[in-house]
């Protein structure tokens, strides 16, 4: 139900969104499937949700709003349990897709659970890391901002406009 490429030649349309996401995680070089505590209920996180439940991943979810996610997991039709507190008990993905890094605003994530080999995954991304990531590297968890999407989306697009293999790793340099 979301596309983000749009091809106008011939009327068609995709979503790189999901399979860029998966990219990434496979170049960070986690197992998957995994457990993954997914934060938000919004567009994006329809997106990755499917990607997550289609690799057969194990999905807690949790939103500030418990009856949009509830909303989303009946629509999306997938297996997901909701939380009703982001606690990441064995997860080896806590992935941020809610709007609270715009405002810089601080998620009730209890990172003490967090496993230490887990990694800290918000879409979002800035100059300087993002409070969800700053709360999780001073909790030891490895954490990364939303430019690794940007760039696996973009050169998915981008092959599929062009059908040529894109420069990633240009690209990945140029938006770091």
């Amino acid at each position: 139900g979301v596309v983000n490429t749009l091809r106008l030649e011939d009327r068609a349309a995709i979503n790189t969104d999901a399979p860029g996401f998966i990219d990434t995680l496979r170049d960070l070089g986690m197992m998957l499937p995994c457990t993954a505590l997914v934060l938000g209920a919004g567009g994006t996180s329809r997106a990755l949700l499917m990607a997550l439940a289609e690799l057969e991943c194990r999905l807690l979810c949790w939103n500030r709003t418990p009856i949009k996610l509830e909303k989303l997991l009946h629509e999306l039709g997938i297996r997901a349990e909701m939380v009703p507190n982001p606690i990441p008990t064995d997860c080896q993905l806590i992935l941020n897709t809610t709007s609270a890094s715009m405002d810089n605003a601080q998620l009730p994530v209890d990172w003490y659970q967090s496993p230490r080999k887990s990694i800290a995954y918000d879409v979002f991304y800035t100059d300087g890391p993002t409070k969800f990531m700053f709360d999780a590297e001073t909790n030891g968890i490895r954490a990364i901002d939303g430019r690794r999407l940007l760039v696996a989306q973009g050169a998915r697009s981008f092959e599929w406009w062009t059908r040529t293999k894109p420069p990633k790793a240009d690209m990945l340099m140029a938006v770091e």
